[in-house]
């Protein structure tokens, strides 16, 4: 017998027949979702219930909600009604940032993403000032079992570790143990090729210009045994360099790895080790590591990771290259670490950056061209709403994860997913919770448009490539598999690998 509690399924019935949401989304066009979700999320918006059947009764608004639901990936991606829309409010603004109304509007929205998105669970933690104002976690952990999903579950983080990794160095350059801006084969074993004039810097390795090829092989193993350490590793996995330092962003785990390496040789200690002693240990992360395999305590703990909720637990897979993606945290862990970075670099008296460092770290690095996102010294630039907003996210095969910093306004939101979900669900219900959170409790200036005047709203329209097959072609470079064309008035910025 099945010891599985069973995955929430929608029903067919009357007010959703068959047509509408055959294989209980995977068959639904955007069209369904377009206008019917916009709307749910404005009247779940302006009552804060939870339960959206009480916001539109009857027959005909529940058949509509249905299909609104089952396309709700669809509604997920860019440009889709869900990731435009902004919210509408009352005319006395925007709902207060407070835990009852993160519990009534989270809770309206995520189990039911979850059931329709094939996602086994979710975590999340808000952060305002200096507190963690709203936690909470949604479905299981471990879908054989039961285990719910709770802020205090283990996950693993991905590349939101890159994050840590940058705030390392930052530390080493405050101890005037490092220096940004010199040729990082000062501090390596082994050299980096000249392949061109400019030497690659720690400035370059943290905002991704370093100019490295970034390969799928070599990042995972599946037998712990296997494992290099890291020296070894960036020793021995050296890519081509395919661009001059600088000059473009070219996203690059083998870099967050070699910055990683350089902590350790500027400190003495290993990478998990100095994370622990000057990290997780002054921030009272208790639940967090770089450690591979993880500390018993955890591991027992550590939440199953999914492709589909609805298929069994995938086995797990460990990152080689640690800095860029091994660790493994809570969402409520990595609240602490939110609060610190919104706070001048300190939680509760202890202090893991001093301000003027962490100031360093978010303002603007590097970007291709003025006003357009880009990157800071180890966040991503994300701002929306009329919002200075970074962060970053992280994707693993069976985990997908988000942390994003509203620096000016003191507030920190960490979503973190243990399923991939039918049709990469995941992936964008984590940029749909974000938007939705944005939308609702810092909506967008009805008169943002109109304060840089000559800059008309870009017009992004998406043109499809067909995705590599890492299985066909396990060096594969990874490579944009969407092409954005951007209009801005009579120009037209083209952006591909």
């Amino acid at each position: 017998m099945d010891a599985r509690p069973s995955v929430v399924r929608p029903r067919l019935t009357a007010d959703r027949p068959p047509e509408v949401c055959a294989n209980h989304f995977d068959e639904c066009g955007p069209h369904y979702a377009s206008g019917a979700l916009t709307n749910i999320l404005r009247l779940v918006s302006r009552t804060g219930k939870a339960a959206i059947g009480s916001v539109i009764p009857g027959a005909a608004s529940r058949a509509l909600i249905w299909r609104a639901l089952c396309a709700a990936p669809f509604a997920f991606l860019p440009g889709s009604a869900f990731a435009q829309s902004t919210v509408s409010h009352d005319s006395s603004g925007p709902p207060k940032l407070e835990a009852r109304d993160l519990a009534a509007f989270f809770g309206g929205l995520i189990p039911y993403a979850l059931a329709q998105g094939d996602i086994a669970g979710l975590s999340l933690a808000v952060v305002d000032g200096d507190s963690v104002i709203f936690q909470s976690g949604y479905g299981y952990a471990n879908v054989a079992t039961g285990q719910k999903m709770t802020p205090f579950t283990p996950v693993r983080i991905a590349s939101i570790t890159k994050t840590f990794t940058f705030t390392a160095v930052l530390q080493l350059v405050e101890r005037h143990k490092l220096d940004l801006d010199r040729d990082i084969n000062a501090y390596l074993d082994f050299k980096i090729p000249y392949t061109f004039h400019k030497p690659i810097t720690l400035r370059n390795l943290m905002t991704h210009t370093a100019g490295f090829e970034d390969s799928s092989e070599h990042l995972f193993v599946h037998d712990i045994s296997a494992m290099r350490n890291l020296g070894e590793y960036v020793r021995h996995n050296l890519p081509a360099r395919i661009y001059p330092p600088g000059r473009v962003i070219a996203y690059s785990n083998y870099g967050a790895a070699l910055a990683g390496y350089i902590v350790e040789r500027a400190s003495g200690l290993p990478y998990a080790g100095y994370l622990e002693e000057n990290i997780f240990s002054p921030l009272g992360m208790r639940d967090s590591t770089a450690s591979q395999p993880l500390p018993e305590k955890m591991a027992s703990r550590l939440s199953k990771g999914y492709l589909l909720a609805s298929n069994a637990a995938r086995p797990m897979n460990w990152v080689e290259p640690a800095p860029a993606g091994a660790m493994t945290s809570t969402a409520a862990d990595l609240a602490r670490f939110a609060i610190a970075h919104l706070n001048g670099g300190s939680f509760r008296g202890h202090a893991i950056l001093l301000p003027k460092y962490v100031a360093l770290m978010h303002q603007s690095a590097w970007r291709a061209i003025d006003n357009l996102n880009g990157y800071t010294l180890g966040f991503e630039e994300e701002n929306r709403n009329g919002l200075r907003i970074i962060g970053h996210g992280g994707d693993l095969q069976t985990f997908e994860t988000d942390m994003h910093l509203l620096p000016d306004r003191k507030v920190g939101l960490i979503v973190l997913m243990n399923s991939a979900g039918s049709r990469g669900a995941a992936q964008k219900l984590r940029v749909a919770i974000f938007r939705a959170f944005l939308d609702r409790y810092f909506p967008a200036p009805p008169d943002e448009a109109k304060k840089r005047p000559g800059m008309p709203a870009p017009s992004i329209e998406p043109q499809w490539r067909e995705p590599i097959s890492l299985a066909a072609a396990p060096r594969a470079t990874f490579c944009v598999s969407i092409i954005y064309l951007a209009r801005c008035g009579s120009g037209s910025i083209r952006m591909a690998c």
